[in-house]
């Protein structure tokens, strides 16, 4: 593991302990989007350890969270977004108090990675197999999809 992959982890899990304990602003708002590639979807396997995810993060106050997503996939992915469909949202508080908005989203380019993750291609299963706990739901939706 690389120093940034190293600092990345100690970053990411010093702050889900601290604010899963201390929610001073309440529930965070997050987003994220299921980018498929074919029959296959983006994924980022997270460094801090916590397993796979959906490209996205936790969206600034002063966003909104269709410009947070856009931002998020490309520093997590270095995707060009090319359409955005809001899809669902819901609540979680497995790692941390949030509400999750989820969008369906097309992107153009070679997905790589970056200090939060490694960009990777998966099937539903492998995706299934090794989700962030606080995502399952959308895994849930596409399996009911099919």
């Amino acid at each position: 593991m690389d120093w940034r992959a190293r600092v990345f982890r100690l970053i990411s899990r010093s702050c889900i302990a601290v604010y899963r304990r201390f929610p001073v602003f309440g529930a965070l708002r997050g987003a994220i989007a299921v980018v498929p590639l074919g029959e296959r979807y983006v994924m980022i396997q997270r460094t801090d350890g916590l397993g796979l995810c959906f490209p996205g993060g936790l969206v600034h106050p002063w966003e909104s969270t269709q410009t947070a997503l856009r931002r998020e996939i490309e520093e997590e992915t270095g995707m060009a977004v090319e359409t955005v469909e809001s899809w669902f949202n819901y609540r979680d508080s497995q790692l941390y108090p949030t509400h999750i908005f989820v969008f369906r989203a097309k992107a153009r380019g070679e997905p790589r990675s970056s200090w939060e993750g490694r960009a990777v291609i998966v099937d539903l299963a492998e995706m299934e197999a090794g989700i962030l706990n606080n995502q399952r739901e959308v895994v849930s939706r596409l399996r009911r999809e099919r």
